[in-house]
This record gives C-alpha cells, structure tokens and sequence, in this order.
C-alpha cells in the first residue's frame, strides 16, 4: 500500500486526533450525468436537456469516489476491522492510509473508510460497545514539515495546498484548495476541537468530507481516478501523486 511510517509514527502519540468527531450526516451515494470539468470556483456550465434519443449516461465511480464516500457496507466493514484490531491491541497500519514521501515533507492520506476504522478501534480500546450509527467520516491529509511548531500557523509557512483530481486520461477535473489559516474554516481546513487547531511539532492536519462538498466537486470526485496534493512553501510546488497503482489496497 505504500510507505506509511510516518504517518504512525505521528499517530501513536496524538491516538485521539485520528478517531474525529462524529459527523451527524449519513452517507449517501449520488446519482450522478456526465458533465464538463469542474472547480472549486462554481458549478459547471447549464446546458440544455437533452433529447429522448440523447439521455446522459450514468457516470461508472472510479478509484477515488470509495475513499471519499464508502457506502454504509464498506463503513461496516472497517468499523468491524479497526473494533477487533483495538481488541486485540494490533499495531497493524491502517488499511484506509496512504503516505507518500517529498524531499520537504510528507503527505500522508486517510480515507473516509481509514477514518471509520480509527473511530471504532478507538471505541474497543476504551472499552465501549460498537458504535451503531456510522456516518460519513472525515477524510484528513496529514502534512509534515519541520519548521511547524504547535499551534502555530501553518499560513505564515506555506501559500498554497490544493487536492487536484484527474479522469482516466489525466484530465484535470477539479480543484480543492486549502483554507491555511488556523483559525478558519474551509471545504478543506485545519480542524478545531475544544478550541484548539489541529497544529503540532512537525505536522499539521487538513479535513474534508464529501457530504458538505458542492456538487461540482461531487461530480469531479465521483469520476475520479486520481489526484495530486499540490503542495507551496517557498521551494517551488510540490506535487504528491496518489492513484490505483501506487496505492492498490488502499481502502
């Protein structure tokens, strides 16, 4: 799946920023028309309907839509993975990470799914029954540098990070920057909980989730086969490939 090294070696002592807050909005999988590229500037173009003899074809999800938006039975699945892998106090990496190294830093990736195992292993370790409900959970991107401090702010250290999908011919589809300001809030920002951004020693996080996306970016997603973390901190753009054959289990 990758070199996840890094990405655990964070996690093992920062173990609750992976499990999140509980999203209160369920999964729920579109049905979605071919349409042209879209960006995080505004929907797509309207065009007009078409003829009886000329109806859109349902668009085939590709390898990025799971990631964003497993549906309930994946979420079941690596809740039940991640519950036994907290019983049994296993130090397995998580199925749902990615983690691509950089000469600067390093990009790690969680999934929804790789989201949903973290909750519910957390859940078993702490002794609580299984939690019944699982919603949509967050995907995160981890960044490293080393220059960050905690709680620092992560604007004054880079000027850009943007997710940029691709289709099966490479075709740009869409682009979700990120929102760098530690105190704001974005399709694609720094989490806070109990008043305190998710900014450390080191690294910082970055969340989205696809349930409070716009519907181009649904529809970009959706279509997916790949994408970039374009990453800006003053040593040119750094550009962090995830996609099928680099990363082929990840969940």
């Amino acid at each position: 799946m990758g070199t996840q090294k890094g990405f655990f070696a964070i996690t093992a002592f920062k173990p609750y920023l992976v499990s999140g807050v509980l999203l209160a909005l369920a999964a729920c999988a579109p049905t979605m028309t071919a349409g042209g590229p879209a960006s995080a500037g505004g929907e797509t173009g309207a065009s007009s309907a078409p003829s009886s003899s000329e109806q859109p074809q349902p668009v085939t999800a590709g390898w990025v839509y799971p990631l964003f938006a497993p549906d309930e039975k994946a979420r079941k699945e690596a809740c039940d993975a991640g519950y036994a892998a907290g019983l049994a106090g296993s130090q397995e990496p998580n199925p749902g990470v990615a983690e691509v190294v950089g000469a600067s830093g390093n990009i790690s990736f969680q999934s929804s799914w790789g989201s949903t195992y973290n909750v519910c292993k957390s859940y078993a370790r702490q002794t609580r029954a299984k939690p019944e409900v699982l919603p949509l959970e967050d995907v995160l991107l981890y960044v490293t540098d080393p220059r960050l401090k905690s709680y620092s702010n992560p604007a004054e250290r880079f000027d850009g990070i943007s997710m940029v999908f691709y289709d099966a011919q490479g075709k740009e589809l869409a682009r979700l920057p990120a929102t760098l300001g530690r105190w704001e809030q974005g399709l694609l920002s720094i989490p806070i909980t109990n008043n305190q951004p998710w900014v450390y020693d080191g690294y910082f996080i970055l969340s989205t989730n696809y349930n409070q996306l716009p519907g181009n970016l649904k529809a970009a997603i959706t279509r997916a086969e790949s994408f970039d973390v374009l990453v800006s901190r003053g040593r040119g753009v750094e550009r962090y490939t995830f996609n099928k054959a680099k990363f082929p289990n990840l969940r």
